[in-house]
């Protein structure tokens, strides 16, 4: 038995971060583990302009980004969100 289940905390939110490439990001879902932050992104990077939900997480370097699975984990304290996210998750 789990003493601790992530919880979805936002369903659909762009995430934007170092990582990425030439200022790409991705969309997926966010869930929160504790103090930690686990995004699931969709295995799609896009160019800015591009498709981008009104939630947004902004990361700076740091981040563990795991490429081939598109996932995202982070300490709560490192994440920006923008007002439109942080109204979500109220």
């Amino acid at each position: 038995m789990l003493a601790n289940k992530p919880q979805c905390v936002i369903t659909g939110c762009t995430i934007r971060m170092p990582d990425l490439p030439l200022h790409h990001h991705m969309n997926g879902d966010l869930f929160k583990l504790g103090d930690l932050y686990i995004f699931n992104g969709n295995p799609v990077e896009l160019p800015p302009g591009q498709y981008e939900y009104k939630r947004t997480v902004t990361l700076p370097d740091g981040a563990e980004y795991f490429h081939r699975r598109h996932v995202v984990v982070f300490h709560a304290s490192e994440a920006t969100f923008n007002d439109a996210a942080v109204e979500y998750m109220a």
